[in-house]
């Protein structure tokens, strides 16, 4: 029985799999045995491709200008058109214009891209529009589709910005510099000096040297300094331009010429003087010392100063300036005469270092000290010293302040003994543990 189930399911796998193979059409064609090599099955041809529509022409368009609209135009700037194809040439420079009109000529880099050059500078601070009409063709005969405006603001005029000294400024001082600051730059960087123009000029000319200090500062520094007490006037250089063509403004003003000022330079003067006149009496040793308003010539200062004692003999001594020869100074070879006038003096015919005599002379008059004496005391003699109090002594002349306890004593002595010097008050301090209700002599 056993065999007899296994012989049945063999013969059921190969009716399945008999009727499996008659079902794929892919194995096998009819006809066909298996066994046998297939034929190949290719594809059928495609049909034949179809020709590309050819491109239509394109209308011209502006795609592009430099300056772009809006941007501040230099007065003799050039202004480029880019086109988005070559064009016909005369018909886009017949089709261009500008309001207002601007006499200028065309130069075509290639035929997509002119360039318009004004022939002259154009009104600076001024509304500049560019047309180009719908009369503008492309080579392939096609024209603008519809008008395009540029519109373009000019620079505006080359003004002032500062001005030193001032106008009308007075009491100027000689050696100071004349310099103006413009709106806009006029030289370039790194420029040749000798090239670049002068911003301004001075009447009455003066020595010195000018510079442009950046590309919008212009300074002139006079050398000698100017002459004191004068009016001077400066004028600006009207063929000035700014480096986008932009010319001066002429800044018309009443009672003022255009693009001109004057301002008034200080007269020498005597502004201070040592050691004071008021002080009472002076040193023996003292130095004396002027001080101007301004730069002096000195030699033509010493040839008109003395120290005349008793206002007649003219004292010895030495003369000194700073660097800016606006102080001078005297020390006389000896100590001065006790109890003794003398005069300071210096002649108007003293002369500043731009030529300028002094606008007044000079004559001070001092008295030296006397013998040395004490003139008072505080508490004064027989009077009454308070606990935190020093004993005072003032002195009609200054006194050496070496070695002063060993001409001072007090009796009885007293602990902790000190004595100062006051120079500028002549005073003496004496100071110590004085005891209460004690009785001292100071001598």
């Amino acid at each position: 029985m056993i065999r007899k189930t296994h012989l049945v399911r063999y013969l059921i796998l190969i009716l399945v799999a008999l009727s499996l193979a008659c079902s794929l059409p892919g194995l096998f064609r009819r006809g066909e045995q298996p066994g046998e090599t297939p034929e190949v099955s290719l594809p059928p041809t495609s049909a034949p491709a179809q020709p590309l529509p050819t491109p239509q022409p394109l209308p011209p368009a502006l795609v592009e200008s430099d300056p772009p609209p809006g941007a501040e135009l230099p007065l003799e700037s050039l202004i480029t058109l880019y086109f988005n194809q070559p064009m016909r040439r005369e018909t886009v420079e017949a089709a261009l214009s500008l309001q207002p009109a601007v006499a200028g000529q065309f130069d075509w880099r290639d035929d997509s891209t002119l360039v318009f050059q004004p022939s002259q500078p154009m009104t600076p601070e001024s509304e500049i529009t560019f047309t180009l009409n719908t009369g503008a063709r492309a080579a392939n005969g096609l024209a603008l589709m519809q008008p395009v405006n540029l519109q373009y603001r000019t620079a505006g005029y080359l003004r002032l910005t500062q001005a030193l000294p001032e106008p009308g400024a007075y009491d100027v001082d000689p050696t100071s510099a004349i310099l103006v600051t413009f709106n806009r730059p006029v030289v370039p960087l790194g420029g040749d000096p000798a090239s670049q123009p002068a911003a301004f000029s001075i009447d009455p000319t003066p020595q010195g040297r000018a510079e442009w200090l950046n590309t919008s500062t212009y300074a002139f520094y006079p050398d000698p300094p100017l002459e004191g007490g004068r009016t001077y006037t400066v004028r600006m250089n009207q063929n000035l331009r700014s480096l986008d063509g932009s010319p001066l403004e002429i800044q018309d003003e009443p009672l003022r010429p255009a693009n001109e000022w004057s301002f008034i330079t200080a007269s020498p003067q005597v502004v201070a003087v040592s050691p004071a006149a008021d002080l009472g009496s002076i040193g023996l040793d003292a130095t004396f010392v002027i001080t101007f308003n301004q730069a002096m010539d000195p030699l033509s200062a010493e040839a008109n100063f003395g120290l005349l004692q008793g206002g007649k003999v003219n004292v010895a001594g030495k003369v000194s300036w700073n660097d800016r020869y606006t102080q001078m100074s005297f020390t006389p070879d000896n100590l001065l005469d006790r109890d003794t006038r003398y005069v300071l003096r210096l002649n108007q015919q003293a002369q500043a270092r731009g030529g300028t005599p002094l606008e007044a002379p000079l004559a001070q008059e001092y008295i030296t000290v006397p013998n040395l004496a004490v003139v008072s005391s505080d508490p004064p003699e027989g009077g009454v010293k308070q606990y935190y109090q020093s004993v005072v002594l003032t002195f009609n002349a200054p006194v050496k302040e070496e070695n002063l306890k060993q001409y001072v004593r007090v009796e009885p002595e007293i602990p902790n003994f000190q004595v100062y010097w006051n120079p500028y008050d002549r005073q003496m301090y004496v100071d110590g543990s004085y005891s209460p209700a004690q009785n001292y002599t100071l001598r």
